[in-house]
């Protein structure tokens, strides 16, 4: 049935929200396909890793399903009338259904990109190596604790010992 050819506003509104998500992630797929894959700005980009386009586009499949979520949230709290109230929450968790199978997907995609994802040589390109500890917030008037000497905790825990309370 054609949008167009429904009277009833929230079979329209589940039409339109399912075409949005199928259009959505259809035309992703078919750029993929056939390897004209754009970023936002509309250019193709071959500076990127294939790890930062995913990213980009989990990103970007995010805020789409974010503002989907909105309308749908608009419905379920009455957006077409208090008469229309039970089955606008039925159209809307159907659709909310049909949203989180959509990042549950997004969810496995990244996790197939953990490796990269962790891989922090990117970060560290041309920073400086550090030479020593950093010294940094260290007072030099004040005297170090030498090795082995006690500390409060310590001391706690040898009293707990000696009076026969067992150490928390």
């Amino acid at each position: 049935m054609d949008e167009k050819g429904t009277s009833d506003v929230l079979l329209k509104f589940l039409q339109s929200i399912r075409n949005q998500l199928n259009t959505h992630f259809h035309e992703r797929e078919l750029e993929k396909d056939t390897g004209t894959m754009t970023q936002p700005s509309g250019t193709k980009s071959e500076v990127d890793s294939p790890f930062e386009r995913a990213m980009v586009e989990l990103e970007n499949d995010s805020k789409h399903l974010d503002m989907v979520q909105d309308l749908i949230r608009e419905v379920i709290q009455g957006k077409y009338g208090l008469e229309l109230m039970e089955r606008s929450r039925e159209v809307g968790f159907l659709l909310q259904d049909l949203v989180h199978l959509h990042r549950s997907a997004g969810s496995l995609i990244a996790d197939g990109w953990i490796e990269d994802d962790v891989n922090i040589k990117k970060f560290l390109q041309g920073a400086n190596p550090l030479t020593g500890p950093s010294t940094a917030g260290v007072r030099s008037d004040v005297p170090s604790r030498a090795a082995g000497a006690s500390t409060p905790m310590r001391l706690g825990m040898s009293n707990a010992l000696t009076n026969g309370r067992p150490s928390l």
